[in-house]
């Protein structure tokens, strides 16, 4: 009985909550405030209406007043996702990106094994550049729910830090962050989870940083090449083999490339002409 009865006071706010938005989609923002206000009315405790009126508010050129209305909301520690997806509007149309990372940190604490707010916190942090906590909040979220993405997300985190973060200038934590970033795709193929194009352009990549170019090689010779089902493996090989100066191979794979493009533009070229001889047939 209990929840029906939730299932109908949800209904009952989406119904209410409804003109607001579209008003807000068609941009007229003081019909949106007025919506609001007569929500809250009813419904003075609504902090989706309250979340929305701030919004409203903002978008009217009251910056002021948005932020006073987020001050009160942040105190009474929201934790539906219609009303943390409205304060982020505020927040990113106010430039304050760290206030997400706040907001949905709170969240998680009221609802630690919710996946979509775990996601949020981690692309809120992607939002302001903190890579080792964007590292941080994938691995618990991986924790959470064992999904590879969520994993390479922590991997590249990792290879942020390195590049763009601490190890930029820092010769040796560049090192050991991309070996500990290797280390990490190590332990997805010895569990042979490693099993999508994108994680193997990942593993090669991290490989070519460290100018480990014989070892990426092997990758694209062994079973791992064979997920790069986007673009030929012989295409991956050329640059490290250029680099490596191993011009014999690279005399190889580029006259394998020029015979299997002829043949791809001879087979075009029939087409064509078979085309051309059907049209001519057509006029007479």
């Amino acid at each position: 009985m209990a929840s029906k009865v939730h299932v109908q006071d949800n209904s009952v706010v989406e119904r209410r909550l409804r003109p607001i938005y579209e008003w807000l989609d068609s941009g007229n923002n003081k019909k949106a405030l007025q919506e609001c206000d007569k929500v809250l009315k009813k419904t003075p405790n609504l902090l989706c209406a309250k979340a929305l009126k701030a919004l409203s508010i903002l978008r009217m050129g009251r910056e002021a007043e948005c932020v006073s209305i987020l001050d009160s909301l942040i105190e009474d520690s929201p934790g539906d996702d219609a009303t943390l997806q409205a304060m982020t509007l505020c927040y990113r149309e106010l430039q304050q990106q760290e206030q997400i990372c706040t907001l949905y940190e709170n969240a998680i604490k009221l609802d630690p094994a919710n996946e979509e707010f775990h996601t949020q916190l981690f692309m809120s942090y992607v939002r302001i550049g903190d890579f080792k906590l964007q590292q941080q909040s994938a691995l618990n979220l991986y924790k959470l729910k064992p999904k590879n993405p969520y994993y390479c997300w922590a991997v590249m985190s990792v290879v942020q830090q390195a590049t763009r973060g601490s190890g930029e200038f820092d010769s040796t934590k560049r090192g050991v962050l991309l070996s500990l970033a290797e280390r990490m795709i190590d332990k997805l193929i010895a569990e042979s989870k490693l099993d999508a194009e994108q994680e193997v352009q990942l593993y090669l990549m991290i490989l070519e940083l460290q100018d480990k170019l014989e070892e990426a090689l092997q990758v694209l010779n062994g079973p791992l090449g064979d997920k790069l089902v986007c673009s030929s493996v012989n295409l991956y090989k050329l640059p490290y083999l250029t680099k490596l100066r191993k011009w014999s191979d690279v005399n190889l794979i580029c006259k394998g490339i020029l015979i299997e493009r002829y043949a791809s533009l001879m087979s075009i070229s029939g087409v064509c002409s078979g085309l051309t001889g059907r049209a001519e047939y057509l006029i007479q």
